[in-house]
Order: C-alpha cells, then structure tokens, then sequence
C-alpha cells in the first residue's frame, strides 16, 4: 500500500507497519496464515471506514487468487505487468492501418451504472466457483463480505454503523480483481472477437468494428449478458465514435 492513506478503525497508518520492516512483516503474515487456516475473517475488520476523497483509485490485487483465477487477456485493468498504453497503442495501430486503406471503423466506449457499488454478490461467488478457485479462497473471500459494516468519517465525527450487501468494498486492494473476474464470466459468450476488437480496463470496454450493424448487435449482446449478472449499462454516458471520412484528411 502506499503512504499517506486514510487509517481504518485500528487508527494504525500504513506507514507505521512499514517502519517495523521485517518484523512487521512477520506479524502479519502470521496472522494472514491463521486466517488462511481458520477460513474465519475477526470480526474487527468487518468495519470499514469511508472517508470522502478525491475520485482516483489506485488498487492491486491479491497474489494468491490472481494466480489461481485468470481472465481475458482483452483485460488489461490491474493486470500485472499491463496498464493503458498497451490498448491505447493497439487502437492507435489500428486506426492508423484502417486510415492508410480507406478502410470504416466503428467504435463504441460503453459505460458501467455504478460498476463497482452494485456488483451483486452472490454473482461474485458464482464468477469464483466457475473460474474453478479452490474452494478455500472462494470461503475466505465470501467470509470477507459476511455481516460487513461501513462509517462515513466527516468532518463532524463518523456516522453510526450501517450494512453494505452489495458492491465489493471500497478501498480493497482485491475488490478490482473480482469485478474483473465477474465481468469477464459475464461477457465470456460475447467475447467473440480478440483484441483489439475488444479492449476492457476494469469496467471501461471499446468494442470496435467495421461494420456498424455488427458493432450495434455486440452491444445489445454486452447489455444482456452484463443485466444476466445484475450490472447496468449506463446508456447516456456510452459514447460511440464513428469512422471519419479519412480521404478529408489527405
């Protein structure tokens, strides 16, 4: 984690448990081996703290189940050793090679309604099991989301404790990951066409096309499958960009 981040209900920062170095170290991974072991989260940390930021999440993922539980390689959000560049350059070539032709190519950016904070739960634990994880870590992580609490820190003092049963949590360094691995179970039978037809970062997705008939019966595909899993498409804010007449340009 990196320094300067908002402490939870232990008021412990990040930073401290960076300075105990090798010996903090060990403290934690042996309380994580008994949590591993015991398949029981301590009821301490069922309580999260929200405190009003700045929109611009930065998250990784856990080691353990990013191992065990892949997705699509047309995703390429909180993918280790992957980032925006790679499909940002795909769509650069792409476009390029299509201009030096004469060629049409359609695009079309959809948009998730509240991606992350309406992820039904129960639809994690099935993406999990059909991605074949073993069943110890699908446990540990249905553990994590049991009889969870959230307390909004203003500037006024923290509210009283109120459920969350929906969404994964915020902050969580896993909860990209299992969105990932939801969307990608969700979409895996409209994922007909590799990259860079399709390119996803997280809960952003380009289809691209030449034909702009097919493209808008992917979409209505993407919309059912994504509302067989209990996510929105937020049509306002799904924008396509159409091919240019690129003879104008020369």
């Amino acid at each position: 984690m990196e320094n300067r981040k908002a402490v939870g209900p232990d008021e412990v920062p990040i930073e401290a448990w960076k300075a105990l170095g090798a010996h903090g170290v060990c403290i934690l991974t042996n309380l994580y081996n008994r949590f591993l072991s015991d398949r029981i989260m301590p009821d301490q940390w069922r309580l999260s703290i929200i405190t009003p930021v700045h929109k611009g999440r930065r998250f990784r993922s856990g080691l353990r189940i990013r191992q065990e539980c892949t997705v699509s390689d047309s995703q390429y959000g909180f993918q280790t050793g992957r980032g925006t560049i790679d499909p940002i350059f795909a769509l650069r070539i792409l476009m390029e090679k299509h201009r030096e032709k004469n060629m049409p190519l359609h695009f079309l950016f959809l948009d998730l309604h509240k991606a992350f904070d309406c992820v039904p739960r129960e639809m994690i634990w099935w993406a999990l099991g059909s991605k074949l994880l073993p069943e110890t870590y699908v446990e540990i992580v249905h553990d994590m989301y049991c009889n969870s609490d959230s307390i909004v820190r203003t500037a006024v003092g923290d509210t009283t404790p109120f459920p969350i049963t929906v969404g994964v949590h915020q902050g969580s360094v896993l909860s990209p990951y299992l969105f990932s691995v939801l969307l990608d179970e969700l979409s895996g039978s409209v994922q007909k066409l590799p990259q860079p037809w399709l390119l996803m970062y997280a809960d952003d997705i380009a289809l691209v096309d030449r034909d702009k008939g097919r493209l808008t019966r992917r979409v209505h595909a993407w919309r059912e499958a994504l509302e067989n899993g209990g996510l929105k498409l937020n049509v306002l804010k799904t924008k396509p960009l159409d091919n240019v007449t690129w003879a104008a340009d020369k």
